[in-house]
């Protein structure tokens, strides 16, 4: 099943008009305690409804938990507008009427290769899964899934679960996001990164906004490296398996990638100087940006030792970060 996925006893018919979708009437919202208020108080959600009248009462439902920062997105292209700007801590997103395009959408927020924050939590809201979609759903890399339709008692306790919940992300080949490996194969496979959660650390009374931003600045640049050193890997794995009978279609992948490696790559040179490993790792990353410049157009396919030379500076660049993290 999907992670923290939950549905709501569906004995009684929901009322769009009223209640949440699927808020039974014998279940009221349960008043928020002064520990929710405290903890919450600092969260910024936004939120996507397919229906607004919903919307509103979800929010109604964040506010009454203790969240003081609820917006409500007009619509799907403006949510995901929106969710770019990175001003938000959690997106509670209805991906009812298109689930696998909200999926394939947070899947490249995770890649990176879309704007917006790719660690932020996402609690999605959509039809109870089918076997497909709960796959679709695991492999998108999202933190919560609620089956509509649902109760606000379902909600605030995922929101609480979220308060507990120790972030790591891996970057594997077929796989990024929230870790899900099972306890015995945690230690395997792509390193672990430490992926802030906003939720919890602006629960603790000793919350500092300037720290949680630089230790979440220094692990994406860590994040960003892995991203690279993985495309590279997807880009030799293609190179060995593909055909160049194709020419078009050999060179089309390679180009994409090498254009994903150089957007990064400049992405991380343009950051400002705030840590001293940035200077160290800007020889490395100038390097791979020159190195994939010839493959981003034309017909060229890189080489094996071409390929070589931008593992090695990736791996520079990436081991560099990855000391650094806090």
């Amino acid at each position: 099943m999907p992670p923290s996925s939950q549905g709501a006893p569906e004995d009684g018919e929901s009322d769009a008009e009223t209640k949440p979708e699927g808020a039974e009437s014998p279940d009221p919202n349960p008043p928020a305690q002064a520990s929710d208020r405290r903890q919450f108080g600092r969260v910024r959600v936004l939120i996507h409804d397919e229906n607004p009248k919903i919307a509103g009462h979800l929010r109604a439902g964040l506010l009454a938990l203790g969240v003081n920062s609820a917006e409500v997105a007009a619509d799907g292209v403006a949510a995901r507008e929106t969710a770019a700007k990175r001003r938000h801590d959690v997106f509670l997103f209805d991906i009812s009427a298109e689930p696998e395009g909200w999926l394939k959408h947070l899947t490249s927020l995770r890649m990176g290769l879309v704007e917006g924050d790719p660690f932020a939590l996402h609690l999605l809201t959509g039809p109870k899964p089918t076997e497909a979609l709960a796959s679709l759903v695991v492999n998108c890399g999202c933190d919560a899934y609620l089956a509509r339709p649902f109760t606000q008692g379902a909600l605030d306790q995922t929101l609480r679960n979220f308060l507990t919940l120790k972030r790591a992300f891996v970057i594997a080949p077929n796989y990024v996001g929230p870790d899900r490996r099972s306890a015995d194969r945690a230690h395997t496979g792509a390193p672990l990164i430490p992926a802030p959660n906003p939720v919890r650390e602006k629960a603790a009374a000793s919350f500092d906004p300037e720290a949680l931003a630089l230790r979440a600045w220094r692990v994406s640049l860590a994040y960003r490296a892995r991203l690279i050193e993985r495309t590279i890997d997807a880009i030799a794995k293609h190179l060995r398996e593909s055909s160049e009978s194709d020419r078009e279609r050999f060179l089309a992948p390679v180009q994409l990638g090498m254009r994903q490696i150089h957007r990064m790559a400049q992405a991380l040179l343009d950051e400002p100087l705030r840590i001293g490993v940035q200077t160290a790792a800007a020889p490395p990353t100038r390097a791979l940006v020159q190195g994939v410049k010839p493959f981003m157009v034309g017909h060229a396919s890189p080489s094996g030792a071409s390929l070589g030379e931008m593992k090695r500076l990736c791996a520079e660049l990436s081991g560099l970060y990855f000391k650094a993290l806090p």
